[in-house]
């Protein structure tokens, strides 16, 4: 298939107008985000004469002004978040459920999400047919080139090379690591301190590369994705050991326990470390063998002092240079692999979410929402109480707080699973088992959002 961002404008796209129409949204109910009268109110684009979507911006525009476009596009940016997370949540019900092919399904719906809002706070808008980005001055574009009077590409061949082509800009892949805080500092400035002017480009892509596969490969043909949508499930039947999966699931709650002010405390630690491991492989692979330095020599020890006290004391030394990876959260090793299997694409999904949780984070820091994100509670407090995750009288005075239930369902469910021998009937029947919490991914992004 032809690219089908050969003369795209990817490049003028920039958050600032994102960024200040998301400041109209704080202390609003998710239904008035946009005004009674805006023309798309439900984010989809459609021609009121024949209540199709629209795929042409020259027909858009007679329909809404380039502020309403933006308004939309903005709106669509933590939704698309928090609605991934959904999706992974429904991935993780059915792998618990030994459903492999739901899982899978939604798995590659979660991460679809995820790139989508990771585009949409950057000022790139996906609205399958119609794709516009949005540049530094307000106005308006179509994303594929300047031919407004043809339709663009549809969301499943447009989002992965549109979030590629996008952090190839080595300013939007500096934003990127900049958002991913830890510790009081940031990716960006962590590797500054390792590796001063290394473009954060030649960081960026190669990470994105491993956790998008899904995506990119849903550019190029459909088989697999068809496979677990379409056809009879038990005819294509998923090789699986409930004790490996939910082992797995096990280990990727514990990952993503909140970090303050905002991310993941292990995760993030992790995800460190495997950066500043892959620069020092890729300083290796441009020298001659008898030239390459251990990673025990490299800048990772030698300028480990430049980095920000309170990240030298949250990350260790030693466990930077663990090559090994001692307790690496099995979400890392499974997504840098072409698998797709159940756990690989969720892996994927997961990192996918992290990434657009925290570029999400950032566009709501820039347009002047509070660190502890009180401006959002009128719409993550809703949606808290209608999945069921708290009742209407007992809603956290801050998302972190959620951790400690999150943690009981998590033990309770590693007992139950030891109890039971891994017998899925058993674990079924049992009584705390952990279930349904240990399947509500949508709490981590609660606290990933508003911490």
């Amino acid at each position: 298939m032809a690219d089908p961002l050969v003369n795209s404008q990817i490049g003028l796209a920039n958050p600032i107008s994102i960024v200040s129409e998301i400041t109209t949204f704080g202390s609003k109910a998710i239904r008035n985000w946009l005004p009674l009268g805006h023309p798309a109110r439900n984010c989809q684009i459609m021609d009121p004469a024949t209540n199709r979507g629209i795929r042409r911006l020259d027909q858009a525009r007679q329909q809404l002004t380039d502020a309403q476009m933006i308004s939309l596009v903005s709106a669509c940016g933590p939704n698309h978040c928090l609605d991934g997370w959904s999706y992974l949540s429904r991935s993780v019900s059915a792998l618990v459920a030994r459903d492999g092919h739901s899982a899978k399904h939604m798995a590659y719906y979660a991460q679809l999400r995820a790139a989508m809002s990771m585009l949409a706070v950057s000022g790139v808008g996906i609205f399958n047919g119609l794709n516009i980005c949005v540049d530094a001055n307000g106005a308006v574009h179509k994303l594929e080139d300047n031919r407004e009077n043809k339709g663009g590409h549809n969301t499943h061949s447009i989002v992965w090379p549109a979030l590629d082509a996008w952090l190839r800009i080595d300013t939007n892949a500096a934003r990127f690591l900049s958002a991913i805080k830890l510790h009081g500092s940031n990716l960006k400035d962590a590797l500054d301190s390792i590796w001063p002017n290394r473009q954060p480009v030649s960081i960026v892509v190669p990470m994105i590369d491993a956790w998008a596969f899904d995506l990119n490969v849903a550019t190029q043909h459909h088989e697999q994705r068809n496979i677990s949508s379409y056809t009879p499930h038990d005819l294509n039947e998923i090789p699986c050991s409930f004790q490996d999966e939910m082992d797995f699931l096990s280990e990727t709650w514990n990952a993503l326990e909140p970090s303050m002010p905002s991310g993941f405390t292990q995760l993030d630690n992790h995800l460190l470390r495997r950066m500043f491991q892959m620069v020092h492989q890729q300083d290796n692979s441009v020298l001659d063998p008898e030239d390459r330095v251990p990673l025990a020599n490299s800048s990772v020890v030698t300028r480990y002092s430049e980095l920000e006290p309170t990240l030298q004391q949250a990350v260790p030394q030693p466990f930077l240079v663990d090559e090994a990876g001692a307790s690496e959260p099995q979400i890392f090793q499974l997504a840098s692999t072409d698998g797709s299997t159940p756990r690989a694409m969720i892996s994927r999904a997961v990192l996918l979410l992290r990434a657009a949780t925290a570029l999400n984070v950032l566009t709501l820091n820039e347009a002047g929402f509070s660190q502890h994100g009180t401006e959002i509670r009128p719409w993550i407090d809703p949606l808290l109480v209608h999945r069921g995750i708290v009742a209407a009288d007992a809603l956290p005075d801050r998302m972190a707080d959620l951790w400690d239930s999150t943690k009981f369902a998590v033990e309770d469910f590693q007992a139950s699973l030891a109890a039971c021998s891994y017998d899925p009937q058993a674990f079924f029947t049992a009584n705390d088992n952990g279930t349904p919490a240990v399947t509500q991914l949508e709490r981590a992004a609660m606290w990933g959002i508003c911490p």
